[in-house]
């Protein structure tokens, strides 16, 4: 059962990877190639609301396209990035100056 669940998983890592347009810039071992990544995760419009439950809304009023969250280990403390794709430069000002 526990092959399983793992091949399972692997199966929807990759596909979850392969959805992050190749001109997204998101963190990866050729970046830090010490660090231990987790599989990345995108968002796209409603399927934030997976993510951030609270502030979800507010991010998809000011023209959140896509997001794409990674977490990585590097040496003794655990790191997340997100970076978010915004429908414009002001858009992306006006999500930060609130």
């Amino acid at each position: 059962m526990s092959r399983i669940l793992i091949l399972f998983f692997l199966i929807v890592t990759t596909i979850c990877q392969a959805q992050i347009q190749e001109d997204f810039p998101v963190l990866d071992n050729s970046d830090l190639p010490d660090a231990r990544f987790q599989p990345g995760r995108h968002f796209t419009g409603e399927s934030l609301f997976g993510y951030m439950n609270g502030g979800a809304e507010l991010y998809r009023e000011y023209g959140i396209v896509d997001a794409v969250i990674t977490e990585f280990d590097l040496k003794d403390g655990h790191y997340k990035c997100e970076v978010f794709k915004m429908s414009g430069p002001e858009e992306a000002f006006g999500i930060y100056s609130v």
